[in-house]
């Protein structure tokens, strides 16, 4: 039996991630299919504990990254895992070859509307501020505040 999309994604994150090596990701890869081979039905996660290759917050955060990369099936209601650079429109279910919904993190998608914008302002008041700054003769934000505090009257 091959790995499951769910595996490779886990399996991926964790060796971009550095939490393990490529002979490492290797090694559990081998493992898990041997394992398949023999009929038990576990997942690269539960093969990740038993071996206590993570932590307890490396793995939860492995696992919460993982199920960002999931798009359930439009036919069968089942999840399928992208790697990085794949869409869901061109991916078919693994379980049932039917159309996958669109995620919250599709590439067309990730970098439109409101997060767009808020880099925008953002960069305008830096912009701003920087323009404000030179003008009081100060260099950074700290320097200003004490040129703004040494004008106060001593008493």
């Amino acid at each position: 039996m091959p790995l499951t999309s769910a595996d490779i994604v886990f399996l991926e994150i964790a060796r971009v991630k550095a939490f393990v090596s490529v002979d490492e990701a290797e090694q559990l890869k081998v493992e898990l299919l041997r394992r398949h081979d023999n009929g038990e039905m576990i997942g690269m996660p539960q093969l990740f504990q038993e071996f206590e290759v993570l932590d307890g917050p490396q793995s939860a955060w492995l696992l919460r990254a993982c199920s960002k990369q999931a798009r359930r099936c439009l036919d069968c209601a089942r999840n399928t895992y992208l790697l990085a650079g794949q869409r869901s429109q061109n991916i078919p279910c693994e379980h049932c070859q039917g159309s996958l919904r669109p995620g919250r993190i599709d590439p067309e998608r990730q970098n439109s509307g409101r997060l767009t914008k808020q880099r925008i302002s953002t960069e305008f008041a830096h912009e701003k501020m920087r323009e404000y700054l030179e003008k009081s003769g100060a260099n950074d934000i700290r320097a200003f505040y004490k040129k703004k505090n040494d004008r106060r009257p001593k008493s």
